[in-house]
């Protein structure tokens, strides 16, 4: 598997924001978002490695974390990412998988063991709908985010007016798909105030959006890569 790199580090957004977790960053993504911020995973570079299933796994347990989160580019188009999670989630790691809304996973189609991971909560998706700023809101795949499992989230970046009603119109239709209504929102960073994002939600009663700051953006410079 193409492996940009694998980093223990805090999280910096999401259900695990703070908690010390293992980074896995993929190679390869389908989608070229304006404000992405890891460009260099787009395709092989120096910092490259191929790496087995075993020799990611080892690389996971010497850095002692029990949070996996799965990254890219993007991780889901890896040939064997499946074989990847059921061997962390087996060996009781708890995976999150960072992915957008344009490749589609049909959860019926689970091995029995990811299956049961999935459902017990060791692992779990964070969709990253793509806003128009982006410039890759047609790649969304609708039935993705009604398809949410009880601990999967949603996540928007914003980075302008527009995007901040697309999120809300977003919110709107998915609510009662949305169980626990996990939505995050975070600013496109240096695009947007975070004071705007708060005063929109407060404006349109958007109660069950939880705002987000990239904290590894503030602890390090922004542009720092491993962390």
């Amino acid at each position: 598997m193409l492996i940009s790199e694998i980093f223990s580090s805090i999280d910096g957004e999401g259900s695990r924001s703070g908690y010390l977790v293992t980074f896995i960053r993929t190679i390869g993504c389908p989608l070229r978002c304006s404000y992405c911020d890891t460009s260099y995973a787009f395709r092989p570079d120096n910092n490259t490695k191929n790496l087995s299933i075993e020799e990611i796994i080892n690389e996971c347990i010497s850095l002692k974390n029990k949070r996996i989160t799965l990254t890219g580019g993007e991780p889901l188009i890896q040939p064997d990412i499946w074989k990847l999670i059921e061997k962390l989630t087996d060996l009781d790691f708890e995976v999150n998988v960072e992915t957008s809304g344009a490749v589609y996973v049909d959860k019926k189609q689970f091995s029995y063991k990811v299956s049961e991971a999935y459902y017990k909560g060791k692992l779990f998706f964070t969709y990253d709908y793509k806003c128009p700023s982006s410039g890759m809101t047609d790649k969304m795949i609708d039935k993705i985010f009604v398809e949410l499992g009880t601990n999967d989230l949603i996540k928007f970046v914003v980075g302008s007016a527009e995007d901040l009603d697309c999120m809300k119109s977003v919110v709107t239709k998915l609510s009662p798909y949305n169980h626990k209504n996990q939505y995050y929102v975070s600013p496109v960073f240096g695009k947007i105030k975070p004071e705007q994002i708060v005063d929109y939600l407060r404006e349109n009663n958007l109660h069950n959006v939880r705002l987000q700051l990239q904290i590894h953006k503030i602890i390090w410079d922004p542009n720092k890569r491993g962390v």
